[in-house]
Parts: C-alpha cells; structure tokens; sequence
C-alpha cells in the first residue's frame, strides 16, 4: 500500500517536519514512528497486518510533505501553470493507488464469508463432551453458541496441535473436530490449505465431513470455491 510515489512524499514528509518543526506535524510523526517501532521490534506475531495503524499516519505525512513542496515550487516561480501541474500530477500519483484500493475492496468483499452455516452446522453435529480445534475462535462462538475453553466450553485453537508442518495429535482424545478456513491464518500444516495438505491429514485418520462454498471472482468469473472444511477424526 505504501507505493514508491508514497514513500517519495513520506519521506520529503519527514524533511519538511523536522526542519520547519511544526507541532501538529511533529505530533503525527511522533505516532507514525512510536507504532512503527512497537510494532516491528514487539510484535504479538510476525503478521504485516499488524503494522496497518501506521498507513493512515503515514499517509498523511506524505500529503504534508506533497503540499509543502507544492508550496516551496509556488514561492520560486510563481507560475500559475505550473501550480495546476503540480496539482495534476498528483492526482495522477493518487489513480494507480485508488484503483488498487478498489480492486483489494471487491476481492475482500467476498472473503471471510461462510461463517453462518459453518458455525450452525458445528453446533448440530458437534457431540457432547468432544471439543473444537478451529482457525478463529471468535466467528465460530458467535455463530454456534459454543463457549470458548477458558468458559469451558469446546472451542479451541489449532495451533494446540503445534506450529510445524506437521501436526501432532497424539494427546487429543477422539473424536477431534478440525476447522480450518481458507482466508484464517495458522500453522504451516493447515495455512495456505492445499491438496496436498489435505490428504495429509486423511493419511492420519481424518475424514472431510462438512464443507462450505460461497461465490469468489476467478478469471472465469463468479464461482462457488470451498471455503471451510471440518474435518473429524473419530478414532
């Protein structure tokens, strides 16, 4: 999201700041490199969605750093062509980005979906007494009423069976529900889920019994892909 033009004004941004030091200026440079740094030496995890408090911020020290150079060129030629020029290029500077940031709306429109059925379908046929290892807790409780472990309840995470590419799941009692959902984040064994990772796990006494679709833009246009699987080892 940062682009080179972005990065070009960020950083004429942080010039201008330092040497006119203007305080509302500062005060936003200030909070762009306090988030840049907590989050880069004391992430949660390694994720670069975590570093996304600082686009906002960043963006507007490059919109300074855009407007003062727009000021320093006015104040040496005074031209008023050359003002509407410099206007005109950064609107040229802005298309590539709107349209990127449309094109990332429409995609993530139709992600993160499918949680209604997935959450109703587990509450049906979730057993008594067995538990849940699922990509994120949250969607899952909200959609099956199912309580998280710390309210005794069944849903757990599936990085209980470790971060590797390969799972371990000799101390979970069966029957084990596993969920795994295309667009969450996990361990290497379940995220990207491919094929390949799939028959791995039947390989280790899973079974597919429950999948749901929802409509996603491909090439060849709108189609029903899998977006959820439980899969459910019952011994």
């Amino acid at each position: 999201m940062f682009s080179s033009t972005i990065l070009l004004f960020l950083t004429l941004g942080i010039i201008f700041s330092l040497f006119y030091r203007k305080w509302d200026a500062m005060g936003v440079l200030c909070l762009f490199f306090s988030f840049l740094i907590a989050f880069s030496l004391f992430p949660a995890e390694p994720d670069p969605r975590h570093l996304a408090p600082i686009l906002p911020l960043g963006i507007i020290i490059a919109a300074f750093g855009y407007f003062e150079l727009g000021a320093i060129v006015r104040l040496f030629l005074p031209a008023r062509r050359l003002e509407w020029g410099i206007l005109l290029l950064g609107i040229l500077f802005l298309f590539p980005l709107l349209n990127r940031g449309h094109e990332f709306i429409a995609q993530k429109s139709y992600a993160f979906t499918g949680y209604n059925e997935a959450g109703q379908w587990l509450a049906e046929n979730l057993p008594q007494g067995a538990l849940a290892y699922v990509s994120s807790q949250g969607p899952i409780r909200l959609f099956s009423g199912l309580g998280y472990n710390t309210e005794n309840g069944p849903l757990r995470q599936i990085q209980t069976f470790g971060e590797g590419a390969e799972p371990d799941f000799s101390k979970a009692a069966a029957p084990i529900f596993l969920h795994i959902y295309m667009w969450e984040r996990g361990p290497v064994w379940s995220f990207p889920f491919t094929e390949e990772k799939l028959r791995n796990l039947e390989a280790q006494g899973f079974q597919v019994e429950k999948v749901v679709l929802r409509e996603y833009p491909t090439q060849q246009g709108l189609q029903k892909l899998p977006v959820h699987f439980f899969l459910v080892k019952r011994k």
